[in-house]
């Protein structure tokens, strides 16, 4: 769930965008990571607020911090307290290669369109990048983006993008996060499809929504799509 927490922790002021439900109904945010191998961690922070659009105006009630370690093979709470790297192949499809689209307040951007079949090998995953800049003047789009694939409705899986590179500690390995390019445009996937599975009278049918989950999408501009094949390292 899209919190938006924000707290300090020494000098920096950060971010905790998303929240898990527990098995008891309490909710849970992460805060840091350390490591112990020099001895001893301070830990030290100060809660600032939470998204109004999750909380309102309504209470937040603190239960405790918990200590965890950073492994797969355990989730076992070791203290508490009481208060897809992507490569090009080949070279890409380009969707749209000429008109620029500077995006107005909105907090919506939508991208529909069709691929031609013959343009793709059969039986092969691909992924569909946005190349975009930001302009100077903006100083909003720091909040993920959720993607919403309107022709898999189906699905409930929610895919995270950003169009600038959030902290470590934000970034969870299934969000899509931007790239810099050697022409100076940045890129990020907004959508991924199978030759074969999503094939529709010889052509690939797109429609997918970003949605932004504070915010609007002022600042952002849009150049062109493109379509690479994809594999996973």
């Amino acid at each position: 769930m899209y919190v938006n927490l924000k707290y300090k922790k020494g000098n920096e002021h950060l971010h905790s965008y998303f929240a898990t439900w527990r098995e008891d109904e309490w909710m849970m945010v992460e805060l840091c990571r350390f490591s112990t191998h020099k001895g001893d961690a301070d830990f030290k922070v100060l809660l600032e607020s939470f998204s109004r659009c999750y909380s309102g105006s309504r209470a937040i009630y603190i239960e405790g911090i918990e200590f965890r370690a950073i492994d797969n093979a355990t989730k076992d709470v070791l203290y508490t307290t009481s208060i897809v790297k992507l490569s090009d192949l080949k070279q890409p499809l380009h969707l749209r290669s000429t008109d620029m689209i500077e995006l107005l307040p909105q907090q919506v951007f939508r991208i529909k369109c069709k691929i031609e079949y013959q343009s793709l090998s059969p039986c092969t995953d691909y992924v569909c990048y946005l190349v975009f800049k930001l302009s100077k003047d903006c100083q909003g789009l720091h909040c993920p983006v959720k993607v919403r694939d309107i022709l898999r409705w189906k699905n409930k899986e929610t895919k995270i993008l950003y169009f600038r590179s959030p902290k470590p500690l934000d970034r969870h390995d299934a969000d899509w996060v931007p790239e810099q390019r050697e022409d100076g445009f940045m890129e990020v996937i907004v959508w991924k499809f199978n030759s074969k599975g999503d094939l529709r009278n010889n052509y690939i049918p797109m429609n997918v929504k970003l949605i932004a989950f504070e915010g609007t999408m002022s600042g952002l501009t849009a150049f062109r799509l493109e379509v690479r094949p994809f594999v996973m390292f």
